[in-house]
C-alpha cells in the first residue's frame, strides 16, 4: 500500500461535552450497539450504490445550488465524506483535505466471479438493446439523437458479439476494447451537450445533462454499463492470471508453516485486498489525505476540520431507515470532529423517504443541547423551512 493513505489517529478533547460512547441518553452499551449498526448499514446497502465515478466541488455546486467557495474555503480544513475519493482527490490535491472511503473506491467494485459478471454483462446489454429499440419507436427523440442512437446499437452490438464469445485473455481485451471504444463514444457526445448548454459545466455522463429527458437518461445508463464491461473484461483476467496464483501460493506457504486453514483463510483475504489496491490504485493524490474509515466511526481528532461535507453518502443510503436515536449519533460525531464556527453539510435528502419527525426531533434535540444551529438549504442553496423542498441540510457548530 502506497504512504500516500495516512491515517488520523481520534484522540478526546479537552473543554467539550462530547462523549463517544452515548447516543442522546441511551446507556453506553445500547449506543455502541447503534453505532455498530449504523457501519453495518453503510457497508450492506453503499456498495450496490457507489458511483463509479466522484464528484467535484464544481458539480456539487450545481446539485446544491450553494457556491463552492462556501463549502470548499481555500485554507479551510475539509473532510469530505462521498462517492469514490478520485475526483475529489484530483479536484483538490492540497493537504487541508481529507476523504475518507470504507474502500478504495475502485477498489469496492473489482470483478471476480467471472460467472456472475458474464451473466450480468449480458442482461445489461440486453435491457440496452431493448431500450434502444423502443427509444427509435417511441417518437420522444429527434433525428439528431436517432443518429446518435444508431451509431451507439452498432458499437453496443459489436461489443456484446464479442463479449458472447470471449473465451481467452485475447477474447477478453478485445470485448474489454470494445465497451472502451463505446465508453467514448458516449463521453464525446456528453461533453459536445454539455458545452452547448453551459461551457462552464463539468462532469460526466453519470451526471445526466436532464435527468428527466428520456434521452439523457438512456446514455447515463448505457455509459455506466460500458464502464461495468470494460473494467469486468480488464478484472476477470486480473484475477485469475495475477491474484489467484498469489492466493494460492500464499495459501499453501501458510498451511507449511502450520497454521491453520481458518487462520490461512483470513490472512489471504486481507493480502487479497492489497494486491487488488496495487492493481487498482493508481490515482492517489499526492498531497490530500486518503484514509479509510467509515461514518460515523471516524478516526480523527475532536475539532479536526472547518468542514463536514457529505455527498450522498450519508443521506442517500441511510437516512431512510434511521431512527431518532441513530439520527442523534449522526449529529454528535459531526459535532465532535468541527471545529468551533465549523459547518456541515449533507445532501440529497431526497433520495429515500424520510421519517421526518425522527429527523428533525433529533435535529432539535441535539442543538438545544450543544447549542448549534440547523437549517434546510433548497436547490439553489437558500434558506427553506420546508423539508419537501429541501436539497441539504446545514449544520453550524
Amino acid at each position: 500500500m502506497k504512504n500516500l493513505i495516512r491515517q488520523y489517529f481520534r484522540e478526546g478533547g479537552e473543554g467539550e461535552d462530547i462523549s463517544d460512547s452515548t447516543v442522546g441518553s441511551l446507556p453506553a452499551e445500547e449506543a455502541n450497539l447503534k453505532v455498530n449498526k449504523l457501519i453495518e448499514l453503510v457497508y450492506g446497502t453503499d456498495p450496490f450504490s457507489k458511483a463509479l465515478t466522484g464528484r467535484t466541488p464544481e458539480r456539487i455546486e450545481q446539485e446544491t445550488g450553494i457556491p463552492k467557495n462556501q463549502m470548499f474555503p481555500e485554507n479551510a480544513k475539509i473532510l469530505y465524506v462521498g462517492d469514490p475519493w478520485q475526483r475529489m482527490g484530483k479536484a483538490i490535491d492540497k493537504p487541508n483535505l481529507t476523504i475518507i472511503d470504507y474502500e478504495f473506491g475502485d477498489v469496492v467494485s473489482f470483478v471476480t466471479d467471472n460467472e456472475e459478471f458474464r451473466h450480468r454483462i449480458d442482461m445489461k446489454t440486453q435491457y440496452l438493446l431493448s431500450e434502444i429499440s423502443y427509444l427509435k419507436e417511441s417518437g420522444q427523440t429527434d433525428e439528431a439523437q436517432i443518429s446518435w442512437i444508431n451509431q451507439f446499437e452498432q458499437l453496443a452490438v459489436l461489443a456484446k458479439t464479442l463479449s458472447d464469445i470471449a473465451n481467452s485473455q485475447e477474447d477478453y481485451k478485445k470485448a474489454e476494447h470494445a465497451w472502451g471504444i463505446a465508453k467514448e463514444f458516449v463521453e464525446m457526445q456528453y461533453k459536445k451537450d454539455a458545452e452547448n448548454i453551459d461551457e462552464t459545466k463539468s462532469g460526466d455522463p453519470g451526471s445526466q445533462i436532464d435527468e428527466y429527458d428520456i434521452f439523457s437518461s438512456f446514455r447515463k445508463e448505457a455509459w455506466y454499463t460500458c464502464i461495468y464491461g470494460e473494467r469486468g473484461f480488464k478484472d476477470i483476467p486480473d484475477f485469475l492470471n495475477i491474484i489467484v496464483p498469489k492466493m494460492n501460493e500464499k495459501r499453501r506457504q501458510l498451511l507449511l508453516e502450520g497454521v491453520v486453514e481458518e487462520d490461512a483463510v483470513k490472512v489471504v483475504g486481507r493480502l487479497t485486498r492489497s494486491w487488488i489496491e496495487e492493481l487498482r490504485l493508481k490515482k492517489i493524490p499526492q498531497k490530500a489525505n486518503v484514509v479509510e474509515a467509515v461514518f460515523p466511526a471516524l478516526p480523527f481528532q475532536n475539532r479536526s476540520f472547518d468542514r463536514f461535507i457529505a455527498s450522498w453518502s450519508i443521506s442517500a443510503h441511510t437516512f431512510g431507515v434511521l431512527d431518532r436515536e441513530e439520527f442523534g449519533k449522526y449529529w454528535l460525531e459531526i459535532y465532535r470532529v468541527l471545529n468551533k464556527s465549523g459547518e456541515a453539510y449533507i445532501f440529497p435528502l431526497h433520495y429515500s423517504h424520510v421519517d421526518i419527525d425522527a429527523l428533525e426531533s433529533s435535529l432539535k434535540e441535539f442543538s438545544s443541547h450543544h447549542n448549534c444551529e440547523w437549517k434546510y438549504l433548497d436547490h439553489e442553496g437558500q434558506s427553506t423551512t420546508s423539508f419537501e423542498s429541501a436539497e441539504t441540510l446545514w449544520l453550524k457548530k
